[in-house]
């Protein structure tokens, strides 16, 4: 058995749900694992401030996290694309595949 995450309240609340569900896939257990699912979302939205949902801290984070990943790997040139007739723009695409 897995110790139970311990750390900021809804943080650990969402981590521990999270594997909750995880093992009640494993016993097909589907009932429990959406009922662990809908739990591990509830603690996320209570644990993430208003403030870090859309807006310029979300986007301020996105840029940090991109240079972050592009100062360890080569993820090539942005890339736009359409998906279901929306602009998407990846943060960075290469071609070998």
């Amino acid at each position: 058995m897995v110790a139970p995450f311990e750390g900021v309240g809804g943080l650990a609340d969402m981590i521990n749900s999270r594997r909750a569900g995880m093992l009640a896939v494993a016993r097909g257990d589907l009932a429990a694992a959406q009922s662990h699912a809908n739990n591990a979302t509830r603690a996320w939205m209570s644990a993430v401030p208003e403030l870090a949902v859309g807006g310029p801290f979300a986007v301020g984070l996105g840029k940090a996290g991109e240079v972050a990943v592009r100062g360890v790997a080569n993820i090539g040139s942005k890339v736009a694309f359409r998906v279901n007739g929306r602009l998407r723009i990846a943060d960075g695409f290469l071609s070998r595949y």
